[in-house]
């Protein structure tokens, strides 16, 4: 005697499912971090436009620099995100599950592509990784992106700022 019923769902119909809501996921997030992205910059540039009104001291100079790196870096981690989210919604496609009666609700299946994906995207792009979380993510940006930083300030201020002011 079968115990199949008519209205259950095989588990391929849960992979499709699966895959198909993964990919809405993920691509919401692509579009949403996209949005973040042109919202950061136009951000930037009223700030810009603010500073270049005030006056030119060393002072202002200093407060539109900090104000530009934490653009950068938040622009940055952004990016990492946009570049993962991206990622993932092309390597979900890809991936591959375990034996079908593993896969017993789609609820189990969503969370094993998605498992997956993640393992072929970081095997492909191991510093993706770091934006996974927004700790590590900050943590790698500064460590990588404070001192580029910090020398195009010493430029700015030997070769612009203090030239101007003289």
């Amino acid at each position: 005697m079968s115990t199949h019923t008519p209205n259950s769902q095989k588990p391929f119909e849960h992979t499709e499912a699966s895959c198909i809501a993964l990919l809405r996921y993920y691509n919401s997030q692509t579009m949403t971090h996209g949005g973040y992205l042109i919202g950061l910059f136009i951000g930037f540039l009223t700030l810009v436009s603010r500073f270049s009104l005030i006056g030119g001291s060393i002072i202002e100079h200093l407060v539109l620099f900090m104000f530009s790196w934490g653009f950068f870096v938040l622009a940055m981690y952004i990016l990492g995100r946009t570049l993962l989210w991206g990622q993932l919604a092309s390597k979900v496609l890809n991936a591959k599950l375990g034996s079908p009666e593993e896969n017993t609700t789609e609820e189990t299946t969503i969370y094993q592509l998605h498992l997956e994906a993640t393992r072929i995207v970081f095997r492909n792009h191991p510093k993706l990784e770091n934006f996974m979380s927004y700790k590590p993510a900050l943590k790698y940006i500064i460590e990588r992106i404070s001192p580029v930083f910090c020398i195009v300030l010493v430029i700015y201020l030997v070769f612009v700022l203090i030239p101007s002011l003289t």
